[in-house]
């Protein structure tokens, strides 16, 4: 962060003007190179001191020590450059992009020409710092991304013959997945232009197997792949049946970023997997997946994604395997998470294809398991599950098992328990989220066995419920016109007094009654 605080009796301004900024301003090319690195490294640390003004005159001034040849220098203008551009006051960014928008073909210039000085080829500091403006300018950047997406692309096909600094390739990735998020989300048919740089060092790096960076080829691909209009180029299909290899699953610091590019391609060509007898290998992933407790929750995204996207007919004929292997981590191992990712799977099963073809499904496997697994595990799990988008599938899957299923509504203790535990999910607070994902990517993970997350990459949260705005008001709109036919009032009567009272304000809230 720099120095936050500094001593009343020492004036950093007056110092900065007297002896700093005549050093800085200076011909780059003449005059010590220590002193020049002194005096950038007293700017880096003492940023938040120096006004905006200031160093927006110093622009210039940094484009050229950016050209110096010595590396110290022209690393340590990088690292100043990247360190201003997040200083915020009051918690309110400093710079804006219009900012840095009149000197910014002369900083990039300056940035990718420092590549080629001295032993600067994969200098980190240059890299991030490249990275920082990418993430600063946004949209902004748009006019330059070609630019810097070809020098960007033809240092990856450099550095994937032999990856040997992590920092730097980490953030060679994020420059990359920057450049697609703030040039293709806004104009996805951008994506063409970068699919046709990316694909040929992607597929170099996937052939030769470089383990490294093959996490990394997953996400943008699964970027683009979500962002792209259809339909699909055939690369994206050729590209498919390789990705179901064993091999690529065993690796651990593969999965999440394999998850999710199977969920994009799910998503987006859906009727081409079925087609192209892919479903017994993707079934495959999911049993493997949802085997291991560390990527059990990844195998549930897949099996929802294939709830929410496949023909339920060419799904259908799978199900008694996949609740068998679900049955069986339930009776052998099953932990809180696996619990609550099946919670939430069987409200999204529930929401999409009905509670009674969820019923149907799962009395193939054994008749009767449904109605025990739903007193024994699902609603006791209820109240466990935590995050918007999970509480409403869960609110609407199982409002319609209230509603809708014949064998909870003959049921009376059940569906009175499994309302009041609804109500009971709808009302309780959401726990803190104590690992919330950093504002800034500053630090590189560096190569680890472990998934290192591209964060201009992340995915934001899918809703595969749009239609419903409120699962609150869907559940008293539902109740209101079930008891038209089959009056609930006495029934409701009997549930506990904080229930009663969350329902009734529901009602009053939605504008409906329940008889």
């Amino acid at each position: 962060k720099g120095a936050t605080a500094v001593n009343t009796l020492v004036n950093i301004g007056d110092f900065f003007q007297q002896h700093i900024h005549p050093i800085i301003m200076a011909n780059p090319h003449e005059g010590s190179p220590v002193l020049k690195a002194d005096a950038l490294k007293f700017l880096t640390t003492f940023r938040s001191q120096i006004p905006k003004e200031t160093f927006l005159a110093l622009l210039g001034s940094l484009v050229g020590l950016l050209q110096h040849e010595s590396s110290v220098v022209h690393t340590y203008a990088a690292h100043c450059l990247e360190r201003m551009l997040v200083v915020r006051d009051a918690g309110q960014p400093r710079f804006q992009p219009q900012d840095l928008a009149p000197a910014l073909p002369q900083l990039l210039g300056a940035l990718f020409g420092a590549f080629q000085l001295g032993d600067s080829g994969e200098n980190e500091y240059l890299m991030k710092c490249i990275m920082r403006m990418v993430a600063f300018m946004g949209p902004e950047i748009k006019p330059f991304a070609a630019q810097c997406q070809v020098q960007i692309v033809a240092m990856l096909a450099e550095v994937s013959k032999n990856p040997r600094n992590p920092a730097f390739n980490h953030y060679v990735f994020e420059a990359v997945a920057g450049l697609v998020k703030h040039s293709c989300s806004d104009d996805p048919t951008q994506c063409s232009h970068f699919e046709g740089l990316l694909f040929p060092p992607f597929q170099g790096i996937l052939e030769q197997d470089v383990q490294e960076f093959a996490p990394y080829v997953f996400q943008i691909l699964s970027q683009l792949l979500e962002i792209r209009p259809l339909p699909l180029p055939p690369a994206y299909m050729s590209l498919f049946p390789p990705l179901l290899s064993p091999l690529l699953w065993e690796r651990s610091g593969n999965v999440p970023a394999l998850v999710r590019l199977l969920q994009a391609y799910l998503q987006k060509a859906h009727a081409e997997v079925v087609q192209g007898n892919h479903l017994m290998a993707i079934l495959g992933v999911f049993q493997k997946l949802i085997a291991s407790k560390a990527h059990d929750h990844e195998g549930f995204y897949v099996l929802n994604t294939l709830v929410e996207f496949l023909d339920p007919a060419a799904l259908g004929a799978h199900m008694v395997s996949v609740w068998g292997l679900l049955f069986t981590r339930l009776q052998g191992s099953k932990t809180p998470k696996f619990i609550r990712s099946f919670t939430v799977l069987m409200g999204l099963f529930s929401s999409k294809l009905g509670p009674q073809a969820l019923e149907e499904s799962i009395s193939k496997v054994q008749p009767g398991v449904f109605m025990q697994l739903l007193q024994g595990v699902l609603i006791g799990a209820l109240t466990t599950v935590t995050g918007e988008i999970e509480k409403k599938i869960c609110g609407v899957g199982f409002t319609k098992m209230l509603c809708e299923n014949a064998s909870v509504i003959g049921n009376p203790p059940v569906w009175s328990k499994l309302l009041e535990t609804l109500v009971t999910m709808f009302e309780q607070p959401e726990p803190e989220n104590a690992d919330a994902e950093a504002e800034e990517a500053d630090e590189a993970p560096g190569y680890t066995a472990a998934f290192a997350q591209l964060h201009h990459s992340s995915k934001g949260e899918s809703d595969p419920l749009k239609e419903v705005q409120d699962p609150k008001a869907f559940l008293a709109t539902q109740l209101a016109q079930v008891s038209q036919q089959r009056p609930l009032g006495s029934t409701i009567q009997t549930l506990q007094p904080n229930v009663q009272q969350a329902l009734a304000g529901y009602c009053l809230a939605y504008g409906v009654a329940i008889a």
